[in-house]
């Protein structure tokens, strides 16, 4: 088991595990929006078992007034075939680890309502807490 972080020139190779979180993309716009990011400081952690990519860990750091210097999880998604073998909190541990090298003490994600199972993993596995709702307006 090892987690490497892909840059921009690799990022495409996440794809397979990515397009199971977010199927409203096409690998070219994952590609384009993923490196824009990258540019930003995203980072984008794969894990992989016996050479082949399990989950994908999508974060980066960020600031603000209420969670102060924070690790800020964009995705993380583990490969519905693999699910449930302890591989999401492998990376939630890789990206807790970057935010302790970092000096920040916090990480923070959001999660859709409808995954109730992803909620029950955060908070009954990964030990974190429920403390807030994210609203949202498209324009």
């Amino acid at each position: 088991m090892e987690i490497l972080e892909l840059t921009a020139e690799r990022i495409g190779e996440a794809w397979p595990v990515v397009k199971q979180l977010r199927p409203q993309l096409g690998q070219a716009q994952f590609i384009a929006i993923t490196s824009e990011m990258m540019l930003a400081g995203y980072r984008a952690a794969c894990l992989y078992v016996a050479g082949e990519m399990v989950g994908y860990a999508g974060f980066g750091e960020c600031l603000n007034l209420y969670h102060g210097r924070h690790i800020w999880v964009y995705e993380l998604v583990v490969d519905e075939k693999c699910r449930s073998m302890g591989y999401g909190e492998v990376l939630l541990q890789h990206v807790e680890g970057v935010a302790l090298e970092g000096g920040m003490v916090t990480v923070v994600l959001s999660s859709g309502l409808q995954r109730l199972r992803a909620h029950e993993f955060y908070e009954e596995k990964a030990g974190y807490d429920r403390v807030s709702f994210v609203f949202k307006k498209d324009l």
